[in-house]
């Protein structure tokens, strides 16, 4: 929550929601070197919340209103 208080912080991205698509599980570079998945995403491959969602949601949810 610290960076969503700052003032000049107005959004927040993110490269996907679902570990299902990631671009990350589809380059050679950029793969788990034990083959598992990569898994960074909010929701899992069958968009169920993992533990990164709720922590977002509270994050976002007690960030201040910008203006």
């Amino acid at each position: 929550t610290t960076t969503l208080e700052h003032p000049a912080v107005k959004v927040a991205l993110t490269w996907g929601l679902s570990d299902k698509y990631s671009w990350l599980n589809m380059v050679e570079f950029a793969r788990r070197a034990d083959g598992l998945p990569v898994r960074g995403l909010p929701l899992d491959d069958q968009y169920h919340h993992k533990p990164a969602y709720d922590v977002l949601l509270q994050a976002f949810t007690t960030a201040p209103t910008k203006q």
